[in-house]
């Protein structure tokens, strides 16, 4: 697994992509890449829509929470383990 550190002076590229295979079989995908300023990245292929909710669920659940810090006055140290169910 790899860390990918986004801090307040870096820069992001977010780029998504819908992938259409020629074959009539395949099912299309939903690719999105994101990387830093220091070569870093990652790239994360959604074969249904079941995937991508999960990925927005889990987002909405961090800003959730680090608002909550920024209210609370401290930071957590650590993210509280979740569970992956589609």
């Amino acid at each position: 697994m790899h860390t990918i550190v986004i801090a307040p002076g870096s820069r992001v590229l977010l780029s998504t992509q819908l992938i259409v295979a020629e074959q009539p079989w395949p099912a299309p995908r939903l690719r999105l890449q994101i990387r830093t300023d220091t070569d870093r990245g990652v790239i994360l292929d959604f074969g249904d829509l079941d995937g991508l909710r999960f990925l927005a669920s889990a987002t909405r659940a961090l800003l959730t929470s680090y608002r909550a810090t920024q209210r609370l006055g401290r930071r957590v140290s650590r993210p509280a383990p979740r569970a992956m169910g589609f």
